[in-house]
C-alpha cells in the first residue's frame, strides 16, 4: 500500500525551514552559549567601558571590530558585564530602572581593514532592534554576567574579511548604560574596541582603543547539514510509524 502523499510534503518542509525577521532578544545568566566560534575570551574584570545614552551627558556607542576566521553565519553576540553593582544604569536605582527595557540597536559593518574607523569603504549589513529584559536586570542581579544578544535575522561572514558589531541607544534617559567587559588587545586576529561619543555641542566620531578588546563570544547558526539529518531522523521515524499503523 502507497503511503499518503503528505510524507514527501513534509519532508521537503523539513529540509527547507526558514525563519522570518524577528528582534533581537537578550538574555543573561552566569554560562555561556553554546556553538561559540569566534571569541576574545575574559582574562580579567578589572577594566570596563561603558555604553550609554543619557540625558546629562551624552551618548556613547560601542562597538568592536575582528577579522573573520571562518565563514558562518552569526547567530549571536555576548558580551560581559561588569562584576560590580555600576553594570546596568551605573549602579543607581533611576539608572537601573531607565536602563531596564531600553529599546537599542545593533549594527554589523563590514570593511577593508581592520580598523573599519579608518577604512575607506564601510558598509553596513545589518541593523536589528530589541528591547533589554524589563524585570530583574539590576546591577545586583547580573553583574559579572554574560548577556547574549541572540539576532532576530543572522549575518553570514565570510572567511578572512573584516567587521565590527555596535551598540546603540536611539533614546536618552537618566544614567541609562551598561558597563562591559575590555581585555588587552589579545585577538587571535586584529580588533579593536571602539566607542562613540556624541553630544549636541560636540557631534563625534569612532574611537578606537587600540590598547584594548571587548570581551566577546559569537555563535554560529549550525550547519543546514545538522538541519537535514535531523530532519530525515524525524521522517524515517513517521514512516516506520506509518507502516506500523497500516500493517
Amino acid at each position: 500500500m502507497k503511503l499518503p502523499h503528505f510524507l514527501p510534503l513534509l519532508s521537503a518542509s523539513l529540509l527547507s525551514i526558514s525563519v522570518g525577521s524577528a528582534a533581537v532578544v537578550v538574555s543573561t545568566g552566569s554560562t555561556l552559549p553554546s556553538n561559540v566560534v569566534f571569541s576574545n575570551v575574559a582574562t580579567s574584570t578589572n577594566t570596563t567601558i561603558s555604553w550609554y545614552n543619557t540625558v546629562s551627558s551624552a551618548e556613547r556607542e560601542i562597538a568592536q571590530s575582528f577579522q573573520a576566521s571562518s565563514s558562518f553565519t552569526l547567530d549571536s553576540i555576548t558580551m560581559l558585564l561588569n562584576d560590580s553593582g555600576s553594570s546596568v544604569g551605573n549602579g543607581s536605582g533611576t539608572g537601573t530602572t531607565n536602563t531596564q527595557g531600553a529599546t537599542f540597536t545593533v549594527t554589523i559593518y563590514s570593511s577593508t581593514t581592520n580598523r573599519f574607523d579608518l577604512s575607506s569603504t564601510v558598509q553596513t549589513v545589518s541593523s536589528q532592534t530589541g528591547t533589554l529584559p524589563t524585570t530583574g536586570f539590576t546591577g545586583a542581579n547580573v553583574r559579572g554576567n554574560y548577556i547574549t544578544f541572540d539576532l532576530g535575522s543572522n549575518v553570514a561572514l565570510t572567511s578572512g574579511l573584516y567587521y565590527a558589531f555596535a551598540f546603540s541607544f536611539p533614546t536618552a534617559a537618566t544614567d541609562r548604560s551598561l558597563q562591559f567587559v575590555v581585555n588587552g588587545n589579545t585577538l587571535p586576529t586584529t580588533g579593536y574596541a571602539y566607542t562613540f561619543t556624541n553630544s549636541a555641542s560636540s557631534p563625534g566620531s569612532w574611537v578606537a582603543n587600540g590598547g584594548n578588546d571587548y570581551a566577546f563570544y559569537l555563535t554560529a547558526v549550525p550547519e543546514p547539514g545538522a538541519f537535514a539529518l535531523a530532519g530525515l531522523g524525524m521522517l524515517v521515524l513517521l514512516i516506520r510509524r506509518r507502516r506500523g499503523m497500516l500493517n
